[in-house]
């Protein structure tokens, strides 16, 4: 395979990974719900503790991303400021911003779920399949975190003698 075909796959996997691990993950979720539901009815799986917690995590994950979107959107000087009209950078805040988006999706739609009574024997397909799309949001909104956080890391290790253009 060429250099060009690798770069295409290796960014392609990139940008729509997170998306595709949490279309992934509806699928699974859907395709062992036979496993999985009855778990749940007997509260063996606690649907209210998972809410609690992926709401936590989302609420923390999406102020940390804002963070990293404020670091990188007020920084004009060094690599950061010199690489800001590149594609790739150009790309990198589009990730940044649809790690908030899917954050604050996932933190909005977690707050009625946490208040949500559920009755364990109760959960239907039809509440299994809405908690299933949600979860799979939370996969989705993850892995954009997670993608957006690695590759803050490899940028702020930069070293300024090292920017474009140093010499």
């Amino acid at each position: 395979m060429s250099g060009l075909g690798r770069r295409s796959i290796s960014w392609n996997v990139e940008a729509y990974g997170p998306a595709a691990c949490g279309l992934i993950t509806l699928a699974l979720l859907w395709v062992y719900r036979g496993s999985i539901l009855p778990l749940m009815m007997v509260d063996k799986l606690s649907v209210s503790n998972l809410c609690t917690a992926v709401f936590g995590w989302a609420s923390i994950q999406t102020g940390c991303v804002f963070a990293i979107y404020g670091f990188v959107a007020g920084k004009n000087d060094g690599f950061i400021g010199e690489a800001r009209q590149t594609r790739s950078m150009k790309r990198y805040n589009a990730y940044i911003k649809r790690a908030i988006w899917t954050g604050f999706l996932l933190t909005l739609t977690s707050m009625p779920l946490i208040v949500w009574k559920f009755v364990p024997a109760e959960i239907d397909m039809i509440i299994f399949a809405l908690l299933s799309l949600w979860f799979s949001i939370f996969v989705w909104a993850f892995l954009s975190f997670a993608r957006v956080a690695f590759i803050f890391g490899i940028l702020i290790q930069i070293n300024e003698s090292d920017r474009i253009g140093a010499g």
